[in-house]
């Protein structure tokens, strides 16, 4: 049985990040850990939950990430309607990255001569908005929602869990 360690802090000494004294100098002793979530200042005093990263590199690292994957994906042909719309989505759901770049690789394999296109769908009638992967084929054959539903089914693994959704179909519009 493991036993669970139980750390108490004096609650006068207690600060919150925001509100610590930057006119104080901090001494020369480094951070340290007192729990498994928890972190103390070198003076002993816990100011954070966990470390606090920086917003501008953890923003700038994901808006380099999404750039990258878009730029990926207009070399692999897929149009992206309005890439700024795009861009801001997977800056609100930054765990369906991964789900988009393997659904765009799965429609590739299955729907051969199609056309992909991205776009940002946003419902008239409630506020909600996803991503949606149209496939445009020049002739549209019978089994065509066969073959989405195939590269669906092989995409839906990457999906689950997340917050942001994708939506792999078509509007039946010819291919440019």
């Amino acid at each position: 049985m493991m036993r669970q360690q139980i750390y108490s802090f004096n609650a006068s000494e207690r600060i919150a990040p925001w509100n610590i004294n930057p006119t104080v100098p901090s001494p020369s002793k480094p951070e340290r850990r007192v729990g498994r979530f928890m972190w103390a200042d070198p003076r002993g005093i816990v100011v954070s939950p966990l470390p606090e990263w920086p917003a501008e590199d953890v923003t700038t690292s994901l808006t380099r990430q999404i750039n990258d994957l878009l730029w990926r994906l207009r070399q692999q042909g897929v149009r992206l309607n309005r890439p700024e719309e795009i861009q801001e989505y997977l800056l609100l759901f930054p765990d369906t990255i991964e789900a988009l770049e393997e659904t765009v690789r799965c429609a590739s394999k299955v729907l051969v001569e199609a056309q992909l296109g991205l776009e940002v769908y946003r419902d008239p009638e409630i506020q909600d908005q996803h991503l949606v992967l149209y496939a445009r084929l020049k002739t549209y054959p019978e089994n065509v929602m066969e073959q989405i539903r195939i590269a669906r089914e092989k995409s839906r693994g990457y999906l689950l869990g997340k917050k942001g959704w994708l939506h792999l179909t078509t509007d039946f519009r010819p291919a440019e």
